[in-house]
């Protein structure tokens, strides 16, 4: 079940709500929470999912997601697992830790990682 609240929803429950059986296994939870990776059976086939979070840190994008999501889909990369990217973004985080560590030049690797991906990849807008 979906619990959508004032801030918006969890993006966890949408990934395991579309898993067969409802079942997701995510990586790294406790690093970048703002973003959100995990593989799901989709129709009885490995998919890799990127999505962020729309609850953490109002959605806007920081370095260690960015960091995050392109080391994930690189990996999906090298084993072949096709890409869904659940997408709720508002931007990239201007704070100044996010302007000394370079998040502009970051985010351009994601659009780069993204490109360099050579399996099937689709994106939803979760808006």
């Amino acid at each position: 079940m979906i619990t959508i609240w004032r801030g918006g929803f969890d993006v966890c429950d949408v990934i395991t709500s579309i898993a067969d059986n409802n079942k997701a296994f995510f990586i790294g939870n406790d690093y970048a929470k703002t973003m959100v990776t995990a593989f799901i059976k989709l129709n009885g086939s490995t998919i890799g999912v990127v999505a962020n979070q729309a609850k953490e840190n109002d959605a806007a994008m920081r370095v260690d997601c960015i960091i995050k999501a392109c080391d994930f889909i690189y990996k999906c990369d090298d084993l072949e697992i096709p890409i869904l990217t659940l997408v709720d973004n508002k931007g990239l985080c201007a704070c100044p830790s996010n302007e000394a560590g370079g998040v502009v030049l970051k985010s351009s690797k994601t659009g780069t990682s993204i490109c360099k991906y050579y399996g099937a990849k689709s994106c939803i807008n979760t808006k």
